[in-house]
């Protein structure tokens, strides 16, 4: 058993009630020195993140158009979503407006593709070589 837990815990949720941060007597499952940073950056104190019911067909979807093999089977998941809850055209096309949103959105994007840190030396502009005197032409004749 982790240090500070007290007891040994069925499932998560069981974990997550028994968690200070919701009220109960445990201490966080991560350590406290990021919880400043998910209350920063996410704005909760919790890095759990539970998808509601309303949403688990559309978060499935959308992981299947993340990855090569997924977008293959896409199509036929979408016509068995239909025949599942035979929506409205409306409720469809809304639907459908969802899951692209997910796969689209900012945080997905920057989760699969993290943004490049740049490195030094490159894309940084080179200093240019000191310039090079003119060359005098020779004169001829008197001067």
């Amino acid at each position: 058993m982790p240090a500070g837990r007290s007891k040994q815990y069925t499932d998560i949720d069981e974990r997550c009630r028994a968690c200070e941060v919701l009220g109960g007597e445990e201490p966080p499952c991560v350590p406290a020195d990021l919880i400043p940073k998910y209350q920063t950056e996410k704005g909760r104190d919790c890095p759990r993140v539970d998808v509601w019911p309303v949403n688990v067909d559309a978060a499935r979807l959308a992981l299947l158009l993340l990855g090569e093999r997924g977008r293959a089977a896409f199509d036929k998941a979408f016509t068995l979503w239909e025949v599942r809850t035979t929506p409205t055209v409306e409720a469809a096309e809304e639907f459908l407006f969802f899951v692209t949103s997910i796969v689209q959105s900012t945080e997905v994007s920057e989760a699969i593709h993290p943004p490049k840190k740049p490195v030094a030396g490159k894309g940084a502009q080179r200093p240019q070589p000191p310039a090079r005197p003119r060359p005098q032409r020779p004169v001829f004749g008197p001067r």
